[in-house]
């Protein structure tokens, strides 16, 4: 249970590795050349740290209106685990 909370979300789980990528949500808006990222991060599920909202990934690209966003997470063995927003 313990390695468990080092694990990032995603939806499918890998034993030993864990790379997966996939969309949250989209929207009618137009496509922009903007993109903007977030990120959140958990090591060896003792410190967490990051913030991976959607709000924080629009301030980085100066983004008003949300066209789509997509995640990537990876998780290694518990030991390391990343959400990233974009």
């Amino acid at each position: 249970m313990f390695f468990a909370a080092s694990l990032a979300y995603t939806p499918v789980m890998g034993v030993v590795v864990t790379s997966a990528q996939g969309p949250i949500t989209a929207a009618a808006y137009d496509q922009s050349a903007r993109t903007g990222t977030s990120c959140a991060y958990s090591i060896l599920g003792l410190v967490a740290f990051g913030d991976a909202s959607i709000n924080a990934a629009k301030n980085a690209g100066q983004i008003k209106q949300v066209a789509s966003v997509d995640f990537d997470t990876t998780n290694v063995f518990a030991i390391f685990g990343s959400f990233v927003l974009s």
